[in-house]
């Protein structure tokens, strides 16, 4: 992004300076253009990239349907949006997610995951194989995430305790809530 930024800034002063641009100009033109906030409305942040990569990441999931069990490749992001438009009636994923070392919760009417933290947890490893948190990290940099913290939790029947990151999910994932969001989901 500086890289094009700087060159098309280089090139509108260029066309309209007859001499070269002082840093104090240079400043001026940036701050006029409002480009700072451009460049942090378009930029991906880690946490971002980590997110994307395990909500991205497809797997099989089993799940009833229509009084069929059924097994599909699901993304993870989409199966946590399963839960949170039925949280009851997805026992078969609500149990495959807590194997990958995933929790999904409604708290005080926030919609929260849990995170396994441990690069030893293998299911996880295998979520993030590939990408730069394929050794471990993922928990720091999902903590950057609104109302990321680290806590101590159980992530389903027959799980230990394991310190795990949770953070808000995203506004996409989320269940609609009323009529018109419904009806706008529609």
């Amino acid at each position: 992004m500086a890289d094009t930024v700087g060159t098309l800034l280089a090139s509108y002063w260029t066309f309209t300076a007859d001499r070269p641009a002082t840093i104090d100009e240079a400043m001026s033109l940036v701050d006029r253009l409002d480009i700072k906030a451009r460049i942090e409305l378009h930029s991906v942040t880690d946490e971002r990239r980590c997110l994307e990569a395990l909500f991205s990441k497809v797997l099989p999931f089993r799940y009833v349907e229509a009084l069929n069990m059924l097994t599909r490749n699901l993304s993870i992001g989409e199966a946590v949006k399963r839960v949170c438009d039925d949280p009851t009636g997805n026992a078969e994923i609500i149990g495959r997610l807590a194997q990958l070392g995933l929790r999904v919760v409604l708290s005080k009417g926030t919609w929260r995951l849990y995170v396994v933290n441990s690069p030893e947890h293998q299911e996880m490893r295998k979520v993030f194989a590939g990408t730069k948190w394929s050794t471990g990290g993922w928990g720091v940099v999902l903590r950057r995430l609104p109302g990321g913290e680290e806590s101590t939790q159980r992530m389903g029947a027959g799980f230990g305790a394991a310190k795990v990151t949770v953070f808000n999910l995203p506004q996409d994932l989320l269940p609609a809530t009323d009529e018109c969001e419904m009806l706008a989901a529609a």
